[in-house]
């Protein structure tokens, strides 16, 4: 009887750890992006400098609808460089803030940014991919 409840439970908590909608954007790599999420809320992701390792990159989202939670992920496509994190500073209209890539072996590389926040109660991650020079 242990045992059934323990497995019931870890079953629910990894069912309940996240429900976050995941959205693969088909943004372009730099500007403004705007997108329909599946509640019927739009949403603008943008992303601002040149894609060149280790210089800043502005990075913004933004709703009609107040944006909380707000973060950008840094991920390697093809190459393990761990995650980069970067918290976005809440605005009036959305968040913003500033990010960088890290430098790789290649000469270009790709790389996804994953702007995660919450709109009315809801998380949502949405990728965009882009290439870096060194």
């Amino acid at each position: 009887m242990r045992v059934w409840l323990i497995a019931l439970t870890c079953t629910l908590l990894a069912a309940c750890q996240d429900s976050a909608i995941i959205i693969d954007s088909d943004c372009p790599e730099t500007g403004a992006c705007t997108l329909a999420l599946p509640s019927g809320e739009s949403v603008t992701l943008n992303l601002k400098g040149e894609l060149i390792a280790m210089q800043p990159l502005t990075l913004k989202v933004s709703s009609s609808s107040p944006i909380y939670q707000s973060r950008v992920v840094f991920t390697g496509v093809d190459m393990n460089m761990g995650i980069l994190p970067y918290d976005l500073t809440q605005t009036d209209f959305g968040a913003e803030g500033i990010g960088r890539v890290a430098s790789c072996t290649e000469p270009s590389m790709t790389w996804q940014a994953q702007y995660q926040f919450v709109i009315n109660g809801q998380e949502y991650k949405i990728n965009r991919q882009f290439v870096v020079e060194q």
